[in-house]
């Protein structure tokens, strides 16, 4: 047995099957998921975008507020259930992009010009990274 109690109980409890994963992780599997979910939040900032200039404003505000509650509990739930990671990071990342997209709506009325900005700051972080 090991001298630390915390190493024991891993060691008892198996841990290693249920964190581990069979693949290796890759510089190119990396990007890949990165891009993905980045398309996938950019795609429910487009929704959002697309609702509110043709003027569906209630269909927007429920996504925004949806989306901020579906965000919060799939991130709760991917972070308590492991076994559920695989089907909540994109679900969770298209929340997000509902509710980015509905904050930007709101931030670029409140100052107009500052969401742009901020698209292209994120593009260069985001490239360069």
């Amino acid at each position: 047995y090991m001298s630390n109690p915390i190493f024991s109980q891993i060691e008892n409890q198996n841990a290693e099957h249920a964190y581990m994963s069979a693949t290796p992780v890759s510089v190119s599997g990396v990007i890949n998921k990165a891009l993905f979910l980045f398309a996938l939040v950019f795609a429910g900032c487009i929704l959002q975008w697309e609702l509110f200039t043709k003027n569906y404003t209630e269909l927007f505000r429920a996504l925004t507020y949806g989306g901020s509650v579906g965000f919060l509990v799939s991130a709760l739930v991917g972070s308590f259930v492991p076994s559920t990671r695989n089907f909540l990071l994109p679900l969770g990342a298209f929340l997000e992009g509902l509710v980015v997209g509905g904050v930007s709506i709101l931030a670029n009325i409140a100052y107009p010009g500052v969401v742009t900005q901020a698209i292209l700051a994120t593009f260069c972080v985001f490239l360069s990274t």
